[in-house]
């Protein structure tokens, strides 16, 4: 089994034309700077999904949970549509 990840790693080495450690790092960077992008916009979705469940339990009228709730799937889709 050890042999064959080897070959495969070695035939997709050649493939891409560099090694499967380099590709492995330069994948790794890229998520640690989609991560810090994406950060700020994970820190509203929390704050979004708290306030939502403060105003449901504070029985506050549905016109003002919707639209907290609405802001808070908008800012999910915009993710999805990219």
């Amino acid at each position: 089994m050890k042999e064959e990840l080897h070959h495969t790693r070695s035939m997709i080495d050649e493939l891409f034309g560099w090694d499967f450690e380099r590709r492995r790092l330069s994948h790794h960077e890229s998520n640690l700077l989609r991560e810090q992008a994406l950060m700020p916009l994970h820190a509203t979705q929390v704050r979004l999904l708290r306030q939502w469940r403060t105003q449901r339990q504070e029985g506050l009228s549905d016109a003002i949970t919707e639209q907290t709730l609405l802001t808070l799937l908008i800012s999910i889709m915009r993710l999805l549509v990219r």
